[in-house]
C-alpha cells in the first residue's frame, strides 16, 4: 500500500474534475480524498496499491474537456489508512477536510453533465459541417 498526494493545475475547477477523479478512485479501491484549493489547483489525497494509484493518474491525464489537467505535482510516502472511502471535500474549520453537503455535490454532477453536454455538441455541430 502506498499514499500519495497531488496537486493538479490548469482548467481543473468548476468542471467536474472532483467527481470524475472519485468515480475513478473507487473503481479502483482506491481510498482518500479530492479538494479544490484556493490558489485554483485541485489537491488529491489517497491510499491504494501501487499499480491503482498510478491507474488514476492515468484517468486523471485523460479526462476530456472541459478539464484540462496541465500539471501534476507528486508526492509519495507511507500509507497511514486513515481514509474509509473517497470523498470530496472542502476545507472544513480548523483547515480539516470535510465532506460536500448535498447541495454542493449537485453543483459538482451538474459541472459534468453540463461538460458532457457541450462535448456531445461540439461532435454533432463538427459532424454536421462535414455533411
Amino acid at each position: 500500500m502506498q499514499r500519495a498526494r497531488f496537486v493538479l493545475g490548469g482548467a481543473v475547477q468548476y468542471v467536474g474534475l472532483r467527481y470524475r477523479v472519485r468515480e475513478a478512485a473507487r473503481a479502483r479501491r482506491i481510498k482518500g480524498h479530492v479538494k479544490n484549493m484556493s490558489d485554483g489547483t485541485v489537491e488529491i489525497v489517497c491510499e491504494g496499491e501501487k499499480d491503482d494509484i498510478g491507474g488514476l493518474v492515468g484517468a486523471v491525464k485523460s479526462f476530456e474537456e472541459p478539464a484540462r489537467v496541465e500539471s501534476i505535482r507528486a508526492e509519495y510516502s507511507e500509507c497511514r489508512h486513515e481514509f474509509a472511502a473517497f470523498r470530496i471535500v472542502r476545507e472544513g474549520p480548523g483547515g480539516v477536510p470535510e465532506e460536500l453537503p448535498d447541495d454542493e455535490m449537485l453543483s459538482e454532477q451538474m459541472d459534468v453533465l453540463i461538460s458532457e453536454a457541450t462535448r456531445w455538441a461540439r461532435r454533432m455541430s463538427l459532424a454536421l459541417s462535414r455533411t
